[in-house]
């Protein structure tokens, strides 16, 4: 194995350890609202103060941790970068040519500001990728605005307005198009999008969707992500 690879597989483990440790707090985290609602029936004030003390201070420890885990994907910028676009090229190609793409599941977290894409690729790895909620919801109005203007969007649409603003609210300077790929694919796993049967590289609504529908669905889907830090 390469020294670019080996570098690539543990910055990937790295953000795995990072997940792991996020979902076992939040069990934690779960268990404490628990006790909370317990007590509720109890009448027990001074419990419910003390337990709602100790989530504050876990969420507190959460934005900590995804802090670290972003000062961690920074130190590792480069190679990190040059995986997610190898990726996503191999699933532009896979998706052109007709095979089946690298993911298998995606799972969707909002912790604080900032939403959390977990990527899972049959080959066991996991891609982590956060794109600040302000700059998803960005990406979403600039992605109905071509929707509603051609019935269909690109990646390279919605970069070509929002290159800058990614490169200045995210982490993905030298590679500003992932942020607005992996927002569509999560869309498109959620069944919110389709990929166009003329044009690959088109997304559409879903037969069953609207553009009028899309504000509450984006909503809707943000609210479903806070609630995973929970489960």
């Amino acid at each position: 194995m390469s020294a670019n690879s080996s570098k690539i597989v543990l910055c990937s483990s790295a953000n795995e350890s990072f997940a792991n440790l996020i979902t076992s707090i939040n069990q934690d985290k779960s268990s404490l609202l628990q006790q909370i609602q317990t007590k509720a029936v109890n009448g027990d004030i001074r419990g419910i103060r003390t337990l709602a003390n100790q989530v504050e201070r876990i969420e507190d420890f959460l934005k900590r941790i995804m802090e670290l885990e972003n000062d961690w994907n920074i130190i590792m910028g480069d190679k990190e970068d040059k995986g997610k676009e190898e990726q996503l090229q191999q699933n532009e190609e896979g998706k052109q040519s007709g095979q089946t793409p690298s993911e298998e599941s995606m799972k969707v977290l909002a912790i604080g500001d900032i939403l959390r894409v977990e990527t899972f690729g049959s080959d066991g790895r996991m891609f982590s990728n956060r794109i600040p909620i302000p700059l998803f919801r960005q990406i979403m109005s600039t992605t109905l605005k071509f929707i509603d203007k051609q019935y269909y969007v690109k990646v390279s649409d919605v970069l070509e307005e929002l290159k800058e603003e990614i490169i200045d609210q995210s982490n993905y300077k030298k590679s500003p198009r992932i942020p607005i790929y992996i927002a569509f694919k999560m869309l498109e796993y959620k069944n919110i999008f389709k990929v166009s049967e003329k044009n690959s590289h088109h997304y559409e609504l879903d037969n069953n969707i609207s553009s009028s529908d899309m504000p509450r669905i984006i909503d809707n889907l943000l609210v479903e992500a806070k609630m995973q830090q929970i489960r």
